[in-house]
């Protein structure tokens, strides 16, 4: 999942990478938060992303749990096979 975006205040990587140290950070989220139409499309970006990675994470957990489940009835009927064979 690759997405294109600017550099975003409110992301965690370019909140290091992007703006270097503290003072120049704080310098740009002052910025961002003083212009409320780049505060909305930050946010609106970090929330959009967000969506896309949290979607992408329930549904691998939802086919984990589907194989899960089928590894499970599989392991129970070894076990009823051990079990009368014995």
């Amino acid at each position: 999942m690759e997405l294109k975006y600017d550099d975003n205040v409110f992301f965690y990587k370019d909140a290091i990478k992007a703006y270097g140290n503290l003072e120049n950070y704080k310098k740009k989220m002052l910025e961002i938060c003083n212009n409320e139409e780049d505060l909305h499309n930050q946010l609106s970006e970090q929330i959009h992303v967000e969506s896309k990675i949290v979607n992408t994470k329930f549904e691998s957990v939802k086919k984990s749990i589907t194989y899960f489940g089928i590894s499970l009835i599989f392991v129970v009927l070894i076990l009823v096979y051990i079990m009368f064979l014995s």
